[in-house]
């Protein structure tokens, strides 16, 4: 009976591991962030080009296949601009640029509130792209999470990396 018990927890630790589940979270401290990426993630950064000037954008992205990539990327506003600025304004220019950047159309999205901070959460789709994005807005600070796949929409299971993110201090 012990023998069958034992077996059965090692099968089932196998496939929370398999998921993800029991995986040590990704910190970043400069990010203040945490999320449970499927594999270590590559870190970089890039100054993107924006309507208010260049921004440095901090990424994260663990590509799974050529045809998944899980990502956070975070950038850091200028703080007086983005106090005269309405905070969904922002996340919808950021998702418009998502969008945009992958040729999709959005199929669902919702406007709330993480951890008290606009957010807006959305499905994309396209001829070749499929994206699942969450965009969180912490005073000067914009954060995107995001799963790109090619070819087949994001399943219920990938979107548990989306909801695994964390704000730390």
């Amino acid at each position: 009976m012990k023998r069958i018990s034992l077996f059965s927890c090692v099968i089932l630790c196998l496939g929370l591991l398999g998921m993800g589940l029991l995986q040590k979270p990704y910190k970043s401290v400069a990010g203040k962030f945490s999320v449970l990426f499927p594999k270590p993630p590559t870190e970089g950064s890039q100054d993107v080009p924006t309507d208010v000037g260049n921004i440095k954008m901090y990424s994260f992205m663990a590509e799974v296949s050529d045809a998944k990539v899980f990502m956070v990327a975070y950038s850091d506003y200028d703080e007086k601009l983005m106090e005269a600025a309405e905070p969904y304004t922002v996340l919808r220019g950021s998702r418009d640029g998502v969008v945009t950047q992958f040729q999709a159309e959005i199929d669902s999205e919702k406007e709330s509130k993480f951890e008290g901070y606009p957010c807006i959460d959305f499905v994309a789709s396209g001829d070749t792209y499929f994206t699942s994005y969450k965009l969180i807005l912490v005073k000067n600070r914009l954060y995107q999470i995001g799963i790109l796949k090619i070819g087949s929409a994001v399943s219920k299971a990938d979107q548990a990396f989306i909801s695994s993110f964390k704000l730390t201090k």
